[in-house]
């Protein structure tokens, strides 16, 4: 089964891959998706199109420390449940997060809607 939470860096995508494959190991999960990033625009959530097409339709948690109200409006009108986390830049996930990403992924495999 697919772990149904997308993280995201933005900077060397080398970099970005190492920190999301720590991340991974830090919390005792498989590996997690890497999304690599083209040009990125100025305003609004700025992975929000990346993001947005990595998932597609299925159920998904996206945390980060850049998330405003277009993410907020684009995860409101999607089918699949979609929470957003934002996170301080300065300090990262939390256990609250975690407690968070560990009940929406119990949720969504009781109802059937992680991906094989």
């Amino acid at each position: 089964m697919t772990w149904p939470v997308v993280t995201s860096w933005y900077g060397p995508q080398r970099g970005a891959r190492l920190r999301t494959e720590y991340s991974a190991r830090f919390y005792g999960l498989d590996r997690l998706p890497f999304i690599p990033f083209g040009e990125l625009p100025r305003d609004g959530t700025r992975k929000l199109g990346a993001v947005a097409a990595f998932i597609g339709d299925r159920a998904a948690a996206w945390i980060d420390d850049e998330i405003y109200d277009d993410a907020t409006t684009w995860a409101d009108q999607r089918e699949a449940p979609t929470p957003l986390i934002r996170t301080a830049g300065s300090i990262g996930m939390t256990q609250q997060h975690y407690e968070q990403l560990k009940r929406f992924a119990s949720d969504v495999a009781a109802d059937g809607e992680l991906s094989e």
